[in-house]
């Protein structure tokens, strides 16, 4: 079940207006599941149009899961990392880990928040400044901020014949987690908002 209530000017490159999402996801075992699962998603975005045609875009986004019988299955777990959350670490890279492999094993409970400022450049390109934050937690309903995971970039917005395509370069700026950072990242992504 989801809410979506969006009232952006545009789909691509909006410059006014918000956007708000709120799902909830049920798994049952009695319906041919692999296990019982609830997941509840909240989502928001707002932009500005500010001076010279520059956009400002602040978004974030809350995830749970509650499992009643054992562990969350991999599929179901919270991760962070890569174009669409924390653009400064790896696809998936953040979370909680194996202890016996290092391997990101993800959690129950994820938030991100992000700030971005776009400006034009040429007619069909502008650049863009951002700042991710976001963290990972083992349990459900947990939003301990304590392992929280940072980045800040720059990148480029294209609007191109074939679609809108962008290209960011996130480093990472607070990582307490030690394998999370590999230094800076590109992300190349399809740029399309729905």
């Amino acid at each position: 079940l989801n809410w979506v209530y969006d009232n952006r000017d545009a789909l691509q490159t909006p410059r006014r207006g918000h956007k708000l999402e709120a799902g909830v996801t049920t798994i049952l075992d009695a319906l041919g599941g692999d296990s019982d699962s609830f997941i509840v998603e909240l989502g928001a975005r707002k932009f500005w149009n500010l001076w010279f045609d520059s956009i400002l875009e602040l978004g974030g986004e809350m995830n749970m899961v509650e499992t009643s019988d054992g562990p969350t299955p991999i599929y179901d777990r919270q991760l962070l990392g890569g174009a669409r959350n924390l653009r400064g670490f790896e696809y998936r890279d953040v979370g909680p880990r194996d202890k016996a492999t290092n391997g990101v094993i993800g959690g129950d409970s994820s938030a991100f928040t992000t700030i971005e400022w776009s400006f034009p450049l040429v007619s069909t390109v502008r650049g863009a400044l951002f700042y991710d934050a976001g963290f990972v937690n083992v349990d459900s309903w947990d939003f301990d901020t304590s392992n929280y995971h940072s980045d800040a970039g720059f990148g480029l917005r294209m609007n191109l014949p074939f679609g809108p395509i962008a290209l960011d370069y996130g480093i990472p700026m607070h990582t307490p987690d030690e394998e999370a950072d590999k230094g800076g990242q590109f992300n190349f992504y399809v740029d399309y908002e729905f």
